[in-house]
């Protein structure tokens, strides 16, 4: 392997890690928003849907996936062995499955407007991650 394409699948790989990452670190934000104003007398839907925590979270989030997309996408060119595009490939689709699965049991325990705000992102994330497992077949 060469030292283009160690770079390659060093920088495809964080491209992957920031898309998976960018929703979980605004998650964590207003979580603990939540529970630091749980019970005092806030209209929380105010503070999330117009708050700066959310503004900053979807600023984070926004670049993050841009971020990672360019680094998946232009990195996975420098990689010429086609077992490792096809290892990165598969890293995206169990990073997108995990994020599903947070979603769906984050839906499942709190279903109300502001998780809805949170989640969108998982959502999106998610199906970037999976959309790219059709490159499988590009690969072989």
């Amino acid at each position: 392997m060469s030292g283009r394409e160690i770079i390659g699948i060093i920088m495809a790989v964080l491209g992957l890690l920031s898309i998976f990452v960018g929703p979980f670190l605004g998650y964590l934000d207003i979580a603990q928003i939540t529970s630091e104003i749980a019970g005092k007398e806030f209209n929380i839907s105010q503070i999330f849907i117009f708050g700066s925590t959310t503004f900053s979270f979807y600023v984070r989030w926004f670049l993050l996936l841009i971020i990672g997309i360019i680094l998946r996408s232009k990195m996975i060119e420098l990689i010429q062995v086609m077992s490792m595009r096809r290892a990165i490939v598969y890293i995206g689709l169990l990073l997108g499955l995990i994020m599903l699965g947070v979603l769906i049991f984050g839906l499942l325990r709190e279903i109300h407007v502001e998780a809805l705000i949170v989640y969108v992102p998982f959502i999106i994330n998610a199906s970037i991650l999976l959309s790219w497992t059709k490159d499988v077949s590009k690969y072989r």
